[in-house]
């Protein structure tokens, strides 16, 4: 029983490393990170074209953030809504964001058709 268990534990093993799974989650991993900034920038940087005012997203972020965190939020968000933002860095962020998630899911798809 307990070699049938270990064979099977090896084989296993010897499967992912065949099939590279480490590389592919790895390089998933790394995409997905990384878009997640440039998605980021870009939530930001459309968030002052909707109908929400800046008071009101305070009181949302003052429930969401500890105090600690609070004069640091309220930094960002009146930065947000004070500075214009150049026409070419909306559509550079959401080029940025397509393309790092883009390559994190064909990672994805190439460490499940493996």
């Amino acid at each position: 029983m307990v070699k049938a268990t270990y064979k099977l534990i090896r084989l296993f093993d010897r499967k992912i490393q065949d099939d590279h799974i480490q590389a592919y989650s790895a390089q998933a991993a790394f995409f997905i990170i990384i878009s997640f900034f440039p998605f980021i920038m870009l939530l930001f940087t459309i968030v002052k074209y909707f109908p929400i005012t800046e008071s009101s997203m305070l009181e949302l972020f003052s429930l969401i953030f500890p105090s600690g965190v609070n004069s640091m939020v309220v930094s960002i968000v009146t930065q947000i809504y004070d500075t214009t933002v150049s026409g070419t860095l909306i559509p550079v962020t959401a080029i940025t964001t397509l393309w790092s998630a883009g390559k994190s899911f064909l990672a994805i798809m190439r460490g499940l058709n493996v």
